[in-house]
């Protein structure tokens, strides 16, 4: 007999980790778990059926669709699918939508999208200049407005920078085919800036950005059950900013109504439905740095104490090695195509991104050696600095 619905999120029913404990963890002797925990999350990837139907749809045919926890939008014309490269996944007080950057052919479906799951809270991190990246979905300027094919208008209310690294835009978002009296919507955009796919950022920008967005989805709509309705989060293939950004968030609300977090338990849930989430470990790490400066907030650690301040740093030190073996790997690769010479045309990818098929295995199996390399190395290392039974350290 199924169990009634508690109306719970599932993770409220996993046991969590002690905030104490987990920064304890990741201070002296906590690198090796670091590691450990990052291999830990890594599966077997999702059916892509999906994804695979409607390739046009698609930004890169790298950055797949898992077809579990992806998003229907209901047709409301002739010629309108269902389909849009975009996942649903559950967090305390409602939900959250990682979606990649709406393109020319896709951007109806991103309005349907906002407005069909009542979405009154988008995150952007993509660069809103690159329309490359972002086709772009409103104006930049108080008072303009777009209009789409008479189905959709979106005008820009007010425009509001914080700092040089976040914008906020108000807009009012109105469907044309809505049959009900309320046509019009309110629509707030928080745009983060100058943060590239694997490059270091400022952890505070991060940390304000949570803070504003959980401020705007307080104030939105309410769904039924009377939970927040979805706040969308998406950057160019929505996949890896959008993944740290969105578990971050997740981290964020445990850490305030549990004071505690449940680390790998929330990542295997986004990894279950968003594919690529945290693939490189050099993003896992700045997940964590992100994770220990919201815990600071809370008092529960001592901003500026040793055990703080030692965490950071090493979480940090393995940010940067890993950025670091990151680019040594690039140039190698650079330098075997070099030598291979010869021009041949290739699909449509995302270079930031893993390869395909059986070459996307292989990388996998390259990262899981070189973690084993690196996690020999801190082993090694640890047993140097360890003292021999009876004798003290000086």
């Amino acid at each position: 007999m199924p169990k009634p619905d508690s109306g719970k999120s599932a993770q409220q029913d996993v046991q969590g980790e002690n905030l104490n404990d987990f920064v304890a963890s990741l201070s002296a002797g906590g690198k090796l778990k670091q590691h450990a925990e990052h291999d830990g999350v890594r599966r077997a990837e999702r059916q892509i059926n999906k994804f695979t139907k409607y390739t046009d749809k698609n930004r890169f045919n790298n950055a797949v669709l898992f077809s579990q926890g992806s998003i229907d939008v209901q047709p409301e014309e002739k010629g309108d699918t269902t389909y849009i490269h975009a996942s649903k996944i559950a967090c305390p007080g409602g939900a959250l939508i990682m979606a990649q950057a709406p393109m020319k052919t896709t951007l109806i479906d991103f309005y349907r999208l906002i407005w069909q799951q009542k979405v009154s809270t988008i995150v952007t991190l993509v660069n809103l200049e690159n329309k490359e990246d972002c086709t772009p979905y409103f104006e930049r300027k108080a008072g303009k407005k777009t209009t789409q094919r008479g189905r959709f208008r979106v005008r820009t209310v007010a425009v509001r920078a914080e700092g040089k690294n976040i914008v906020n835009y108000e807009l009012k978002i109105e469907n044309y085919l809505e049959k009900s009296q309320n046509k019009s919507r309110p629509l707030n955009v928080i745009s983060v800036l100058g943060w590239e796919p694997d490059q270091p950022f400022d952890v505070k920008v991060i940390v304000a950005a949570i803070h504003n967005a959980e401020a705007l989805n307080k104030i939105g709509p309410q769904l039924e059950n009377g939970r927040s309705a979805p706040m969308l989060i998406h950057g160019c293939s929505g996949i890896r900013r959008t993944g740290v950004f969105a578990l971050a968030f997740i981290f964020a609300k445990q850490i305030i109504i549990r004071r505690e977090i449940n680390l790998i338990g929330v990542i295997e849930q986004v990894r279950n439905v968003r594919y690529g989430v945290l693939r490189k470990k050099a993003m896992f790490f700045f997940l964590l740095e992100i994770i220990i400066a919201l815990v600071a907030e809370t008092g529960v650690v001592q901003p500026g104490s040793d055990d703080h301040l030692q965490t950071i740093a090493s979480v940090k030190k393995m940010y940067a090695m890993e950025l670091a073996e990151g680019e040594e790997g690039e140039k190698r690769k650079g330098r075997k195509k070099k030598s291979k010479g010869g021009k041949s045309k290739e699909p449509k990818t995302d270079r930031t991104e893993g390869k395909t098929g059986v070459e996307d295995e292989e990388d996998e199996e390259d990262d899981q050696n070189d973690c084993d390399k690196s996690v020999t190395g801190i082993q090694s290392e640890a047993v140097k600095r360890t003292p021999p039974k009876g004798k003290k350290r000086k």
